[in-house]
């Protein structure tokens, strides 16, 4: 099955009476990634959908998501689903792209398979990738996304964010710089900061991330 190795990275929505969940699955190989669905009543029992099978799948060969649609995350404007997913190629070159639906189940990728989240420039905080993609919607219809984002020489992880109108057009926010970088937390000092969750609550965003360490990050560059 497509999420035989893993099943991570959830993104779970709301939609009636019925929470759905959309998740990073890894094939037998744990490269391949695409992306399955699942639905619960009361958050805690869930059932895969779609007959198990995938609602996303990696593109052709040559494409900017030729070996991986991965980390979804996924909200509903004006009637239709938005998800904003990362995509790998075979060079493991990480960029984030979006997809539309009208039921939830049947996808389609725009901007003709291009990136709408691309790496940064020479030096830049995310010249290296942008990963991770987490979205929120405003109430003036602003679509907010935060994203991770490594340098060319995969040192660490910053958090970066960007806002648009349509999910395909992004404008970086901070001048290209990141909005959260690594720093001292109960006297140690953080090497990365990646993976965020963000709430909007009484006009104050708040954000939750992971937070990782020298060593840990040793051992993620020696696994990578």
């Amino acid at each position: 099955s497509f999420d035989e190795c893993h099943a991570k990275y959830p993104s779970v929505i709301r939609v009636g009476d019925e929470w759905r969940m959309y998740y990073n699955g890894r094939a037998k190989n744990c490269f391949t990634g695409a992306i399955g669905y699942a639905t619960s009543q009361d958050g805690l029992n869930w059932e895969r959908a779609n007959g198990g099978r995938a609602v996303l799948r990696p593109g052709p060969e040559g494409s900017a998501y030729s070996t991986k649609v991965d980390h979804p995350t996924v909200l509903k404007k004006d009637g239709q689903y938005h998800m904003w997913f990362t995509m790998g190629d075979q060079q493991s070159r990480y960029t984030v792209g979006h997809a539309t639906s009208r039921d939830g189940i049947d996808w389609r990728i725009s901007n003709d398979g291009k990136p709408v989240i691309d790496r940064g420039g020479k030096g830049g905080f995310d010249a290296g990738a942008v990963m991770h993609p987490t979205a929120l919607l405003a109430p003036d219809g602003l679509i907010h996304l935060w994203y991770f984002g490594r340098p060319d020489n995969k040192s660490g992880f910053s958090i970066g964010h960007a806002t648009s109108c349509d999910g395909v057009t992004w404008k970086k926010s901070n001048d290209g710089n990141p909005v959260l970088t690594p720093g001292m937390v109960d006297g140690a000092m953080e090497s990365a900061v990646y993976n965020c969750a963000v709430l909007l609550e009484d006009g104050v965003f708040r954000m939750w991330y992971t937070a990782a360490y020298k060593q840990h990050m040793k051992n993620f560059a020696e696994r990578s």
